[in-house]
């Protein structure tokens, strides 16, 4: 996971692939499946960190599925087809696109137009994302705002059960709230989301672009709960950060779109469904996600502690490779000068909100640059420490 760099110089360590990504720049199974199809149209291009330019022989299963895509024009049944079933239950479809779709799905029916979603939560950045996000720094300046929008305390059951009604057409939750820092959904809040939706006939629609495709050490989030949705957005981490998103629903759901209900400019382009397939090659074993869970334990043991010795931060919490360290009382709104600190000694991370300082490192980080990493994290926090 080091970075490349000048001769010379120190390697960064990047911990913050994040949501745009599950993987580091040694995932060369995606970058050259992206090289050979590019190198059709006569492109060539080096990937960063890389000691070669793309264009050695790739995985077998990459050609194989890049070749498809180019002579056939198979590949996005064959994506669509991996995704069935992903859900628990046994039947599900499934629909192209993300978050900024889903008020499509939810408001056939004229009297249900209103939807819940939850303060400090994070969809996107269009007109309707930002107006379901609660948080106004991202919404302030849009407008005019979007009306039928309602937002609640995120773990507060009670605040759900007082705003929902036969008018709701869909509640809308992170299974994570990623930006809101880093904070995982309470079982029963989510089980009794789960409940109220169905009283009510409403829809339970998950966000999982920053909680999916392996980050929290299952497949999707909402996997830890047991709690299905109707709905589920995934994106940016389903191409490894190559451009490609998706919406899955119910069977029962996916019937209303008919021909020309829903469509999107780049829905089913190959390439970027070739490079989702080869991504889930990599994030759908047992192997990768049981390894984010043996990864954040040993995380999460190694920042606690540092937590305890150098008094910066009370709480580590989150899912999987999906962090957030929680500053304490003294150290609230000061996230920013850790991330400094941090870069500083050559760690990229990143911050949720001014009062987390979070933790969202490849899927496939290696050991040494975890040591590595967190050495030089406790080198920044010793310092901001005796400052």
């Amino acid at each position: 996971m080091a970075q490349m760099a000048a001769e010379g110089e120190t390697p960064e360590i990047l911990f913050w692939v994040g949501c745009a990504g599950s993987f580091d720049q040694r995932a060369q199974k995606i970058t050259r499946a992206l090289a050979l199809i590019l190198e059709k149209a006569g492109i060539r291009f080096a990937v960063l960190g890389a000691e070669e330019a793309c264009t050695g022989d790739p995985a077998r299963r990459s050609l194989e599925i890049i070749r498809r895509a180019v002579e056939n024009g198979e590949t996005i049944g064959a994506l669509t087809e991996r995704f069935i079933g992903f859900m628990h239950e046994d039947e599900r479809a499934l629909g192209v696109q993300a978050p900024d779709r889903e008020p499509r799905a939810t408001q056939y029916v004229p009297q249900m137009h209103e939807i819940i979603a939850a303060l400090n939560s994070f969809h996107g950045r269009t007109l309707f994302t930002v107006s379901v996000g609660g948080q106004p720094k991202y919404s302030d300046g849009f407008g005019p705002k979007i009306q039928g929008i309602t937002h609640v305390p995120y773990n507060d059951l009670e605040a759900l059960k007082a705003a929902i009604s036969d008018k709701t057409c869909a509640v809308v939750l992170e299974p994570i709230q990623g930006e809101g820092g880093v904070l995982p959904a309470e079982k029963a809040y989510l089980e009794g989301a789960r409940e109220l939706c169905n009283a009510h006939n409403a829809l339970l629609v998950f966000d999982e672009v920053q909680s999916g495709m392996g980050r929290s050490g299952e497949l999707f989030a909402y996997m830890h709960y047991g709690v299905v949705p109707d709905i589920l957005s995934s994106a940016k981490s389903l191409g490894g950060g190559f451009p490609i998103a998706a919406m899955l629903t119910t069977t029962d759901l996916a019937k209303h779109f008919t021909p020309g209900t829903h469509g999107t400019t780049y829905g089913g382009n190959p390439l970027a469904c070739a490079v989702g397939e080869a991504v889930l090659d990599i994030v759908n074993t047992r192997e990768t996600l049981d390894g984010v869970k043996v990864k954040h334990q040993q995380f999460k043991q190694r920042l606690e502690a540092l937590g305890k010795q150098f008094g910066l931060f009370e709480q580590v919490r989150g899912m999987g490779l999906l962090l957030g360290c929680v500053l304490n009382e003294a150290w609230k709104g000061k996230a920013k000068q850790v991330l400094d600190a941090a870069s500083a000694e050559g760690l990229m991370i990143l911050q949720a909100g001014p009062d987390v300082v979070r933790f969202a490192p490849s899927l496939v980080v290696e050991e040494r640059d975890i040591e590595e990493g967190l050495a030089r994290f406790e080198r920044a926090l010793s310092k901001l420490a005796n400052a």
